[in-house]
């Protein structure tokens, strides 16, 4: 280099190339910090190594599994357990309650029987529930205790008009017996029995529950043949009405 060129001193460009190899160097001197750091394998815990398959000095890959086993009190044991032990079937007496929050719009078919996915969130959460755990679910749309039922078989029409048939001919308002005829409001008689008209509430299929018309012990008639007249007692009861099955409050049809 010329005398006058080392008295002026490094020019611009060569200071740019005196930088750029500075940061090349501490980008160098960076990853071989990391790679040092990633030279040493730690166990998690605490632990008596079983096997290795590394010798000193060589690199380690996916293969390169180091198997221990912990030392010290708090040791545990993996097994596998039958759903049949732990499901809720196991504990038929409790109950857990939820909440729909979503109905599929589009249901799937298999072997032409159509179901729609539907989404419950629990109320509560329980250890007896786990991930992936089939539960039975029943689904109540409505519901009312302590009201007056009867067997929805036992519920009849006439014109527009809901109502129960009840034994005897006698109309009750007027005190006359007959066939076919009526007095618009104790109903109509037919033959031994006659027409009372009511108001329904719930209905789940099997039992109705019955707002007015009726009393509790009444007898309503259920079914009819030439031999004899089946009767059956209103009762007080509770009624459920869902999809998950009919309710089980009143009698029981014949």
């Amino acid at each position: 280099m010329p005398l006058d060129q080392q008295t002026k001193g490094p020019n611009e460009a060569d200071i740019r190339s005196a930088q750029a190899d500075i940061q090349i160097a501490q980008a160098q001197l960076a990853s071989a910090q990391a790679d040092l750091e990633n030279a040493s394998i730690v166990a998690p815990v605490d632990a008596v190594v079983i096997s290795c398959p590394l010798q000193l000095g060589q690199d380690s890959d996916s293969n390169s599994i180091i198997t221990l086993t912990p030392t010290g009190e708090k040791l545990e044991v993996d097994a596998s357990i039958d759903q049949a032990d732990i499901t809720l079937d196991s504990y038929p007496n409790q109950h857990i309650s939820g909440t729909v929050n979503s109905v599929a719009l589009e249901g799937s078919t298999t072997q032409n029987v159509t179901t729609y996915e539907l989404k419950a969130a629990v109320d509560n959460n329980s250890d007896l529930l786990r991930a992936g755990m089939n539960t039975n679910v029943d689904i109540i749309a409505a519901q009312a205790t302590n009201v007056l039922t009867v067997p929805s078989q036992a519920l009849k029409t006439q014109g527009n008009q809901t109502g129960v048939m009840v034994p005897g001919g006698l109309n009750v308002d007027s005190g006359q017996s007959g066939s076919g005829t009526s007095n618009g409001k104790g109903g109509t008689s037919l033959g031994n029995s006659r027409f009372i008209p009511v108001v329904i509430g719930l209905d789940d299929g099997t039992n109705a529950e019955i707002k007015s018309g009726l009393k509790e012990g009444q007898e309503v008639v259920t079914g009819t043949n030439s031999a004899s007249t089946t009767t059956k007692s209103s009762s007080g009861s509770d009624l459920l009405f869902g999809g998950g099955g009919p309710g089980d409050g009143g009698p029981p049809p014949n």
